[in-house]
């Protein structure tokens, strides 16, 4: 398999599949858990956090402008404020109910912001240039 830094996946429903075939392959996913409580007050759950962050990070993203599908499904889901004043998505049954369709691939982006790997930039560039005999390594570049 490749090497990579983190994989994350929603364990919840239909996720603990995809869960057991990865680790059987060797990989170490990382059980998100969309539906666990939220480590920020500012939102109800963990799935709402997520989207959260990666609205802010939406800026910095460069996304393909002609994916109608994941411009779709980053922009129909709608949200609401719960009784605690926390930040509150609407759940999929929701969507369904008014004709949304799930939103996969937008779920899919962001659990890359569930946690942060800057850690493991660093080792993966320099394996990266190891093995691609590159004159330049990034890591060299000196301001």
């Amino acid at each position: 398999g490749k090497k990579v830094a983190g994989i994350f996946v929603d364990g919840g429903g239909l996720g603990l599949g995809p869960i057991s075939i990865l680790r059987r392959l060797g990989y170490n996913p990382i059980d998100v858990g969309f539906g666990t409580k939220s480590s920020n007050n500012k939102y109800r759950l963990k799935m709402d956090q997520i989207w959260g962050d990666m609205r802010d990070g939406l800026s910095s993203l460069c996304l393909p402008l002609n994916d109608e599908k994941l411009v779709s499904q980053l922009t129909q889901r709608e949200y609401g404020i719960n009784d605690r004043g926390q930040i509150a998505l609407e759940s999929k049954k929701q969507m369904r109910a008014r004709g949304a369709e799930s939103p996969d691939i937008a779920d899919a982006l962001a659990l890359t912001y569930y946690s942060e790997l800057s850690y493991e930039l660093p080792r993966m560039l320099e394996e990266y240039s190891q093995n691609n005999n590159w004159d330049y390594s990034p890591l060299d570049y000196k301001l």
